[in-house]
Parts: C-alpha cells; structure tokens; sequence
C-alpha cells in the first residue's frame, strides 16, 4: 500500500492514495483548452520557460486519515474497487480501504467522512457497493455543495454525470449525510474553510493541534503549473472566476502563515508548502 504517515501536532495523520502506486498520468488537455482560457500550445510554453519536461501530467489520489484520539476521520475517498471510466487504468485503483487497514484505521473504526466537495473521485469509495464503506460514520459534506448537485443538470465537458454521481452518493449515505456550512468545526481541531469555485461547496479542511496546522487544499489545483499560473482554471471546475479566487486566497493565506499543504491530485504524498514567486507561487515538496 501507498502510505505517509506524519502528525500535526497530537493529531496522527496519514495519507493514504486511491492508486496502488500514487499516481496516473493524463493528457494536459484533459484539463485545459481554448474553453478555459488557456490556448493551444500555452501549456507547452509555460513548460519551456520552467525548463520543465512533462509530457502529461502526474496525478495523485491522496485520501487523508486523520486520528485526533477521540475521532477518526477520512477526508476523500478516491474511487473505490470495481470502477471501470478508466479502462485498464481503472485496475489500479481502490486502495483506499486496505491502505486505511495497513495504517491502524480499518473502515469499521472510522467515524466520519468529510468529501470536499462531490466529485466521484472523491466520494465513491464510500459508497461503491451501494451501501456505506464506512457504516459507523458520518458523511460531511456542504450544505451548498449537496443542494447544487442535487438540482443541477450539468453536461458540459467535464461535468458529465457528476450530478447522477453526487446523488447516488448522497442516497446512499442516506440519514448519516451531515450538511455544514463554511466556517465549522467538524471536530475539534478539524475545520471547514470555504475553497468554492471548483464546485459550489468546495471546502478545504484545517487541522490544527499545538501550535500546527495543516491544510488540505482538495482540488484548488491539480499540477504546479497552477501555482506559476493562479490564473489557470480547468474544465473540471463549475465557475472558473470564482476557482481563481478561492486558490489566490488560499495560496495567499498558506505561503503567508507558512502553513503546510496536502493537495488531493498532486503526485503522491501531495505534502508540501507554498511559497512566494512575485504574482505566482512556487511548490516546496515536504513539510
């Protein structure tokens, strides 16, 4: 299993990946195009100028385990066992479960689910086989985020299916779906910040214990190339004005107070800090 254990604090964390290795490789126009305001070949130029050389780009599923001595809580679930959108891909993935067993927190010992927002990659490995992968928990999502996909009808490129997905998950997590808002505590030193943009409840989590803290950014970017260009939206996210915003604020907010990131689709562990590069920012692998 694909496993980083680390603390915040007294909080024991890890991250635990989706994916047996840590990480696939996809297409750049997968996530960006003339449609988001990025043009044909921009991508390969900004690359030249990093003196960079990725023909694709490496993304990570890194689920986060989070044990604060009183609770024990998961933030995203990647896509569970027995997915088949990726085709031969799809194999391997689902290693959320085994990996949580590995790390001392089997799936019958976790009592709350928090999904940044209701994207399958994030949520179905809590409800693959029609019924909760974590019966004892609670699932944490967005008030906003659950009424928008509850009611959207969304078919544009990159939206296909989210809202039958996002409803499927909120059916069968049923009565133990918990809806918050922005600005809550879901456990104490576990906290839900706003990251709306990449959906309307996109929420960013802060565990904070002693002194540290920790920020678990979601989907507010998904490469680096993000970072030297904030401006870049892609077209997973459902207002791309309002993504810039929410990554510029929270990009702001952690090279700031120097406070360590955990990004969901960076390359495995997706750890690192942010740091200032003029009107972009830098990544800095490691906490």
């Amino acid at each position: 299993m694909t496993i980083h254990r680390f603390e915040v604090g007294r909080l024991r964390c890890a991250v635990v990946s989706d994916h047996e290795k840590g990480v696939l490789a996809w297409p750049w126009q997968m996530y960006f195009g003339p449609d988001t305001g990025v043009d044909d070949g921009e991508v390969e130029r900004a690359l030249e100028e990093e003196g960079e050389i990725r023909p694709q780009p490496l993304i990570g599923y890194n689920c986060i385990a989070v044990d604060t001595g009183q609770r024990r809580l998961v933030v995203d679930t990647g896509l569970g066992r027995e997915f088949t959108g990726y085709g031969e891909r799809s194999t391997t993935l689902g290693r959320l479960v085994g990996g949580l067993e590995e790390a001392g927190m089997p799936a019958d010992s976790v009592d709350t689910v928090v999904f940044t927002h209701l994207h399958n990659d994030h949520t179905r490995g809590a409800v693959w086989a029609g019924r909760p992968t974590f019966p004892g928990a609670d699932h944490v999502v967005n008030t906003a985020e659950a009424a928008f996909w509850e009611s959207e009808l969304d078919d544009r490129p990159g939206h296909r299916g989210v809202p039958l997905s996002a409803r499927y998950t909120l059916q069968v997590a049923g009565p133990t779906v918990r809806r918050i808002e922005f600005d809550t505590d879901i456990a104490p030193g576990v906290r839900a910040i706003s990251a709306a943009g990449h959906t309307p409840g996109h929420m960013a989590v802060l565990l904070s214990s002693e002194g540290e803290r920790l920020l678990c950014l979601g989907d507010t970017f998904y490469d680096r190339i993000q970072l030297r260009r904030p401006d870049w939206w892609t077209r997973f996210d459902v207002d791309g004005p309002a993504s810039i915003a929410a990554r510029r604020r929270l990009l702001a907010w952690a090279a700031d107070e120097d406070i360590p990131v955990t990004v969901y689709h960076m390359p495995f562990p997706g750890l690192g800090r942010i740091r200032r590069a003029g009107a972009a920012y830098d990544w800095m692998e490691g906490i």
